[in-house]
């Protein structure tokens, strides 16, 4: 069998190929480090007033011992430069006519967590009832007593 052997143009041409190999595999892990630093002015916003906007249901009047009253409570951020996060909604009667106590009034909102964009709003349901008390309570009737809402 004859063996098979290379001729020295073929080594030179072989040592060649193995030198630009390994620089290009040496080269394809080389990478450049470098550090510096910078700095810019933030513009931090501020949230507005809240404002609560409630719609009472058409046709709906309250009674000593009977259902609440449905209300639709409409939450706004009032700023146009920051967010506002809201985690809650209460609401309490504030004026009613004499001899019809403020605390015969239960009030309450639906649970709600949520950040506001700017002029962002959003909506939960409040509920409005009239305790009965087992005390007359004549004074309350067709009245308007006002609940003042806050949202914080």
């Amino acid at each position: 069998m004859k063996r098979f052997r290379f001729r020295p143009r073929t080594w030179i041409v072989l040592g060649v190929v193995t030198v630009i190999a390994a620089a290009a595999a040496v080269g394809s892990y080389a990478y450049f480090t470098s550090s510096g630093t910078g700095s810019a002015v933030g513009y931090v916003g501020s949230p507005g007033p809240l404002t609560v906007t409630p719609v009472w249901p058409s046709g709906v009047y309250l009674y000593p011992g009977g259902p609440a009253a449905v209300v639709t409570l409409t939450i706004t951020n009032t700023s146009t430069t920051g967010s506002a996060y809201v985690t809650s909604v209460t609401g309490q009667a504030t004026t009613t006519p004499a001899g019809c106590d403020n605390s015969w009034f239960a009030v309450s909102a639906d649970p709600i967590n949520v950040n506001l964009a700017p002029g962002g709003t959003a909506s939960i349901n409040g509920y409005v009832s009239l305790t009965e008390e087992y005390v007359p309570q004549n004074a309350c009737a067709n009245s308007n007593p006002t609940i003042t809402w806050t949202a914080g």
